[in-house]
């Protein structure tokens, strides 16, 4: 996200750049607009980022003042204002604004009674014998109160909020209303851009830390064990064969037509730790095409996480797989699955005028998504040394070790 955020601000400035530039360098030629989009869609992109944060700072601020509240009974509190950076306007002052109502309104605990004054934040003029003096209301208090409109409530506060390099600082402060605004409680929060954004809810509000500690203890809380069913097609590739077995079926093109397998797959898998990191799993298998063949395998694999430390609750993670299988065929597709020469058993079938059967490992290199553990989707090749330079096999890769097969398979976990 710190990525994002910064390409956009260089976004950001590099429009403004390139406008002051243009307009210099001719300031009858007119701003194209296409650069005054530009411009518009990163102001907007950083002005989002900047509400999110604050708004952040908003929860740190009120979370201190409901577990340390100032007044010892509920008191009225007016709103004194809110500042932000230059150049986001009203728009991101009216939204803190009700965001910090609705963080009084759902945390009683703080013992603030929000109440709304117009006078204090409207311009009041007010001339006497030495001068005129014209302020907010809220400023002036003594003013106000000469007249007689004084508010309801006895405290104020005032939020600041700066973008300091790469910090973003919120010094908030609640003052009594009456003459000089003496301060009673004063803080400074500030978060890196670099940070990502907790977005707490506005009714439970936690400490950055808590919320953390209770993201932890959904991952250690999860069972170590866990039972996915794969559905999975494996594809073979083709290849031109020199065999003439009259079981084999070929292709229009002379090569062998080998059907993709399609697998139903249910297994058992544990984890390492509650990081999920490290899995490993036993699976079995069964394939079934009514006059083509039918077959079962038994395998195993390891899985390790690779985008990211722990799982994620939110993220896909990203698993390695590195596994292995051995597959029992029968029917005519077993036919394709030898070297080139036969066999005596398979002499001896051809007589007897029994199916064909093939039985082989094979060792698989995978790439698995999968989304908070319920459901991946992954991709994967597979080698079979038992048939490495058989004719009757293609290869998609051949890296040393032969990969024959490419598939996907869809796993639901329970």
């Amino acid at each position: 996200m710190a990525f994002i955020i910064v390409r956009r601000i260089l976004r950001l400035i590099a429009g403004l750049a390139s406008i002051v530039s243009a307009s210099c360098a001719n300031a009858s030629e007119p701003v194209l607009p296409e650069e005054v989009s530009l411009l518009e869609r990163s102001r907007a992109a950083v002005a989002s980022e900047l509400q999110l944060m604050s708004a952040d700072l908003l929860d740190e601020f009120v979370f201190g003042l409901k577990v340390n509240p100032i007044f010892a009974t509920r008191s009225n509190v007016v709103l004194g204002g809110v500042n932000v950076p230059y150049g986001f306007g009203a728009g991101m002052t009216a939204y803190l604004e009700n965001h910090f109502a609705e963080l009084i309104l759902k945390n009683p605990e703080t013992r603030m009674e929000l109440v709304h004054c117009p006078e204090c934040s409207a311009v009041v003029a007010h001339s006497g014998p030495r001068a005129t003096v014209m302020g907010r209301g809220l400023r002036l208090n003594e003013v106000l109160s000469s007249a007689g409109i004084g508010t309801i409530a006895k405290y104020a506060v005032f939020m600041d909020i700066e973008a300091e390099k790469s910090q973003l600082v919120l010094r908030g402060r609640i003052t009594e209303i009456r003459e000089n605004l003496p301060i009673v409680y004063a803080r400074t929060i500030s978060t890196s851009t670099t940070s990502p954004v907790l977005l707490r809810s506005s009714a439970n509000l936690k400490s950055a830390s808590e919320a953390r500690q209770e993201y932890l203890d959904v991952l250690r809380n999860s069972p170590f064990f866990s039972f996915p069913i794969r559905v999975g097609v494996h594809n073979y590739a083709q290849y031109s064969p020199q065999a003439t077995d009259p079981w084999v079926e070929r292709a229009a093109g002379g090569g062998l037509l080998i059907p993709p397998l399609v697998w139903f797959i249910v297994g058992a898998e544990t984890s390492f730790s509650q990081s999920r990191v490290w899995t490993a799993e036993f699976n079995l298998g069964i394939t079934n095409q009514i006059d083509s063949h039918d077959g079962w395998l038994a395998g195993g694999r390891f899985s390790r996480l690779i985008s990211g430390r722990m799982r994620s609750l939110t993220e896909p993670d990203l698993y390695l797989v590195l596994g292995g299988a051995v597959t029992s065929l029968r029917g005519n597709t077993a036919a394709s699955f030898r070297k080139n020469s036969l066999n005596v058993a398979e002499i001896i079938a051809k007589r007897t005028g029994a199916q064909p059967r093939a039985s082989f490992s094979s060792f698989r290199l995978a790439l698995e998504a999968r989304v908070k553990n319920r459901v991946s989707l992954s991709a994967f090749l597979e080698s079979m040394p038992a048939f490495s330079g058989s004719s009757n096999f293609g290869t998609y890769l051949d890296a040393g070790l032969q990969f024959q097969s490419a598939g996907m398979e869809v796993g639901f976990w329970f």
